[in-house]
């Protein structure tokens, strides 16, 4: 039978692929999942000798983190989440618990609780536990649990997270639920087992075929 590349001019290169292509196995290999399948089988075959990896303690890297908080130096964000993320990433590069930026990290948790507890969504709170587990679970313990009992008013009877104002579930603010609570878990905190049971398969539904959510 006809190929579909059986028509038309061809470079030499072209007709090189025509031909790998009209065999049983290259007929085979036009099928999507077949050839992602192969790609990933030879990512794992033994490789000869490779560049240099690139890690969180590498120079460059390094120097990048160092221009990022240069950058948030003397800035700040009105939100609870936004003064967490700035808190964190001075935690993360190894300052100091009474550096500016995570000292209003940490009063930003302290007071705004009440305030946090009538968000429609999630990020703050989440953001809340992840920035004070990190930061020191022990000493703040007790506000760690507090932020993390918020969180329940998003969890949806399917297992997802979402806006209090929205009964879908939301895979945005859904991570964010599942990171506060393996930080907790990472504390010795225990959140409610079945809970992250209905969060973890309703991530596995709502996976699409390609892998995204």
């Amino acid at each position: 039978p006809r190929s579909k590349w059986s028509n038309g001019p061809r470079s030499p290169r072209l007709a090189r692929y025509v031909a790998a292509m009209t065999t049983p196995i290259g007929r085979l290999l036009e099928r999507r999942w077949l050839r992602f399948a192969l790609a990933g089988l030879l990512t794992m075959l033994p490789a000869g000798p490779q560049a240099r990896a690139v890690t969180h303690e590498s120079p460059e890297v390094l120097e990048l983190v160092e221009k990022g908080l240069a950058f948030l130096d003397g800035k700040t964000d009105e939100r609870l989440g936004g003064k967490c993320l700035v808190g964190l990433a001075y935690k993360k590069a190894g300052r100091a618990a009474n550096h500016p930026q995570i000292a209003a990290a940490v009063s930003a948790c302290q007071s705004s609780l009440g305030e946090a507890a009538g968000e429609k969504y999630i990020y703050g709170k989440a953001l809340a536990v992840i920035f004070l587990s990190e930061l020191d679970a022990d000493r703040h313990r007790t506000l760690i649990e507090k932020y993390g009992a918020l969180l329940d008013a998003h969890r949806k009877p399917h297992g997802g997270y979402g806006y209090t104002s929205d009964p879908l579930g939301d895979t945005s603010q859904t991570q964010y639920a599942a990171l506060a609570s393996w930080e907790m878990l990472q504390t010795g905190l225990r959140p409610d087992g079945a809970a992250m049971a209905a969060c973890a398969n309703w991530l596995l539904r709502t996976q699409s075929p390609e892998g995204a959510w």
